[in-house]
């Protein structure tokens, strides 16, 4: 029985993960933050809840090493569910030296840079670490993988994401708010990737409840290898953005002032996001994403769309996550040492069976011209 610690645990994403691999798994569970007394009573309620005394709290402060470097010994994995990426870096060492693996549910543009430079001395160290886990990233390239085999040759992947949903917490604005300020997109054509503009629009059908939707490219690192992995020609991710007020006021200002290195001037972007994304937002809260594969097979068209989507934000967070923990706790993912991204690694097949499994809708359309 494996220990994992959970920054962030008592969070919205970290008590998601936190409970879904208690149902999941018999691994024993860490609930680390910066509030002793938060942590202490969501382990408590977790125990009442999940048999075994598997969960107890901790005190982790990402920005006080020795706090890190204390209790991270105690674990064969640290699962990063804070909503702050500034210290993966420096947690990442902590886990080197420690001799633990590490999983990091991040989706901000800095943090594959960040670990990377540590590529060379985790692979020598025989130790896993596993970045860009979750559905963004984390989702697009293990869906891919999933869905290729079914063709002799790959032509397209075109990927729509609809983010409908309120952001409530400071944390979780800031790093939206990082994201968009640090705004990069690129799509990949004819083999080659280029940079991309907010021109590079794409239409996608959500289906009755939002229909179709304009939806601007964005790149997320899991995407560059996978034309030469796949052979694929043409690859662009895309997506819709919150309300109207969100997507055409709030976004030009964080992409005119985010670059600002303030955190005044990011806090307060947090807070106009924050502000925006709950005052006009329209139930219900829907997480899409769909996934359109053109190529042949039998020297025939073939064209595959695979749809994953849920109502529950921190639920199709938390799923992927606990599919790639359940391989890896089984030593499936052990051969793989190195820095990994979540979605080149997993067992496809498996990986969407368990999301099944955990209550992310999956769908899937086959068309033969």
């Amino acid at each position: 029985m494996k220990t994992i610690l959970l920054i962030g645990g008592y969070g919205g994403a970290g008590s998601a993960l936190a409970r879904m691999i208690l149902r999941e798994t018999d691994a024993r569970v860490i609930i680390a933050g910066r509030n002793l007394d938060k942590a202490n009573d969501f382990a408590s309620r977790l125990n009442r809840d999940f048999p075994g005394e598997r969960v107890h709290g901790v005190y982790v402060d990402a920005a006080d090493i020795e706090s890190a470097s204390h209790v991270i010994t105690k674990a064969e994995l640290v699962l990063i569910a804070s909503a702050s990426a500034k210290h993966v870096d420096e947690i990442a060492e902590i886990c080197l030296d420690a001799g633990v693996d590490y999983l990091d549910i991040h989706f901000g543009p800095n943090v594959y840079p960040a670990l990377a430079p540590l590529a060379r001395q985790i692979e020598a160290a025989g130790r896993l670490f596993i970045t860009q886990a979750g559905f963004h990233p984390g989702l697009p390239a293990a869906l891919i993988r999933y869905l290729a085999p079914r063709f002799d040759r790959l032509n397209s992947v075109s990927i729509g994401l609809l983010v409908h949903a309120r952001i409530e917490t400071l944390d979780s604005a800031r790093e939206f708010v990082e994201e968009l300020a640090d705004y990069h997109a690129e799509i990949c054509r004819a083999g080659q990737w280029r940079k991309s503009g907010y021109r590079d629009t794409a239409k996608f059908d959500f289906g009755p409840r939002f229909g179709v939707r304009t939806c601007y490219a964005m790149f997320l690192d899991e995407l560059k290898p996978l034309p030469q992995m796949l052979g694929i020609r043409d690859l662009a991710m895309y997506v819709a953005g919150f309300d109207p007020v969100t997507d055409y006021l709030v976004f030009p200002l964080v992409a005119m002032f985010g670059k600002s290195r303030s955190d005044l001037v990011r806090d307060r972007l947090a807070k106009l996001f924050i502000w925006s994304s709950t005052k006009f937002f329209k139930p219900p809260e829907t997480i899409q994403m769909i996934v359109e594969v053109k190529g042949l097979k039998n020297e025939q068209p073939l064209s595959v769309s695979m749809v994953a989507e849920s109502d529950d934000g921190y639920l199709i967070t938390a799923a992927p996550v606990v599919a790639c923990l359940k391989q890896y706790l089984d030593g499936s993912l052990k051969p793989n040492s190195g820095l990994q991204m979540m979605g080149h690694i997993v067992e496809p097949n498996r990986f969407v069976n368990d999301l099944q499994s955990m209550n992310v809708r999956l769908t899937t359309e086959v068309s033969v011209a």
